[in-house]
């Protein structure tokens, strides 16, 4: 049995006429001449004649085979011999299905989503497996996650369970789930192997590959088998896909770090095809970050909101709706540039203590899911603040946070360095040490969890610090190197 890979390369086979055309153009023209006697020059002529022809014949053939073979050489045969397959134990197929389910695959065009799309086309790849093949299935989640860990023969059943399956909220890590799928073909035996990925062909699942010399693309094998890119769309398949490649919770053989792609750890027996079944220029407009400020908000702040966004497609103009407890506080209008992304500004009302919904509404498009951005805003009734010192090293500090009796905003505490341990910080907006250095190490990690979670942590060093001791602090954003006393006119004086 064998079959095409490009059967389109075929009508190239037409180009075999053209030696048939030369060969009949130079056929052998005969000029008569009288001479006297004409015995010796028609033996002479037989047997040039006879050389003169087979030669040409043996040239017509050579030129019409080397035609015929390069047109077969484009459209990729295919050959698999039951026969053969039979006697050695090399027919059957092992094949390993990489499906990605990234929340970009819901992307509907017309009628149809990308997602069905794909889905079909991997039914339709165990569908077209014989009795004696057998079949995994790796979904490219955020993590992999194999739904058939090692091949399974029943076919049906692969089915059933492909058909299953729903797009996820996430995004995908192709190279990790190619790693887990080449993982699940490691004891195939004498088996052919193969490797199937089938996604919308978005350039961010790829990033896993960094290294560009060595992603296959269409037409090339590079370092890790074959790779064909398939269109299971009406539309042309994605240009060359400049980061096609096979994109883990198990580690790439070879000994490779996990999650790693390593392509010279990969067997190069396993032949790669790529299925692109998305759109190959997708309109979509999304909100993928937004940032307020000041962080901390009180109620008689008004802050400003600067919201990210980012657009696919052409350029169009949008309307752009902010919403805080469902009731729509702004609106704006801009013009999207093709592939772009922009800042958009908001000015958002003071907003009374409390926790409030918030959400950016975009006009709907392909992506239903990246329409709505949700996020929250916690405003706090006053601003909880823990100084950590003694009381002289805290004194300036806690005067300028509560002034005076009548004052509002702020409500700051103050401990002494060995009762830090007993504090629960999740109950504070920011933390000072004041000359409270060096910690102990339970509370060091205290600190930095407290960082981690959002927290704000200022540090008066003081005149008890030396650089170790900042040594071990994984929040700090920069490494100490030294610590130098002002000198006499850098310093700050108090009237």
């Amino acid at each position: 049995m064998w079959n095409l890979l490009n059967p389109a390369f075929l009508w190239a086979a037409a180009a075999a006429l053209i030696p048939l055309v030369l060969h009949l153009m130079q056929r052998r023209r005969t000029t008569r001449v009288l001479i006297s006697t004409v015995r010796f020059l028609k033996m002479a002529q037989k047997r040039s004649s006879r050389r003169i022809r087979m030669e040409n014949f043996l040239l017509w053939l050579l030129r019409t085979i080397l035609m015929l073979v390069l047109a077969l050489a484009f459209a990729v045969p295919v050959i698999r011999t039951q026969g053969l397959g039979n006697l050695i134990g090399t027919s059957h197929r092992d094949v390993a299905i990489v499906l990605d389910v990234s929340y970009s695959m819901g992307y509907e065009s017309g009628s149809r989503r990308a997602w069905d799309t794909a889905r079909d086309a991997a039914v339709a790849v165990v569908e077209g497996l014989r009795s004696g093949d057998r079949v995994s299935v790796i979904l490219a989640d955020e993590q992999p996650v194999a739904l058939l860990e090692k091949p399974n023969g029943d076919l049906a059943m692969v089915v059933s369970l492909i058909k299953s399956q729903q797009v996820r909220t996430g995004t995908s890590r192709l190279h990790e789930a190619v790693l887990a799928a080449v993982n699940t073909l490691r004891e195939s035996g004498h088996r052919e192997r193969e490797v199937y990925i089938v996604t919308d062909g978005q350039a961010l699942p790829w990033s896993g590959f960094s290294d560009e010399s060595s992603v296959p693309t269409a037409g090339g094998g590079g370092n890790t088998g074959v790779v064909a890119v398939a269109s299971a769309t009406n539309a042309a398949p994605a240009p060359a896909v400049a980061n096609t490649a096979p994109a883990g919770t198990n580690a790439p053989a070879g000994g490779a770090q996990p999650g790693t792609w390593d392509p010279d750890k990969i067997d190069k027996d396993i032949v790669f095809f790529t299925v692109l079944a998305g759109p190959t220029a997708p309109e979509n407009s999304y909100a993928d970050r937004v940032e307020v400020t000041p962080q901390l908000l009180l109620p008689d702040t008004t802050p400003k909101l600067n919201a990210r966004l980012s657009h696919s497609g052409s350029a169009q103009s949008i309307a752009v709706s902010l919403m805080i407890d469902d009731a729509e506080v702004s609106r704006r209008t801009l013009v999207l540039e093709e592939n772009t992304s922009v800042t958009l500004p908001f000015s958002l009302p003071a907003l009374p203590a409390g926790v409030h919904t918030a959400r950016l509404v975009l006009p709907g498009d392909g992506l239903v899911l990246d329409d709505t951005f949700h996020f929250m805003l916690r405003v706090k009734r006053e601003l909880p603040v823990l100084a950590v010192g003694r009381e002289k090293d805290t004194f300036f500090l806690a005067t300028a946070l509560n002034p005076g009796p009548n004052t509002t905003g702020v409500r700051a505490t103050r401990v002494e360095p060995d009762a830090l341990a007993g504090q629960n910080l999740r109950e504070f907006s920011a933390v000072f040490l004041c000359n409270a250095l060096p910690l102990p190490g339970q509370q060091m990690l205290m600190l930095e969890t407290f960082v981690k979670g959002g927290g704000v942590l200022v540090i008066f060093p003081g005149d008890d610090a030396t650089p170790k001791t900042y040594a071990d602090w994984a929040c700090m954003p920069a490494k100490v190197l030294d610590i130098n006393e002002p000198q006499d006119d850098a310093r700050v004086w108090s009237l």
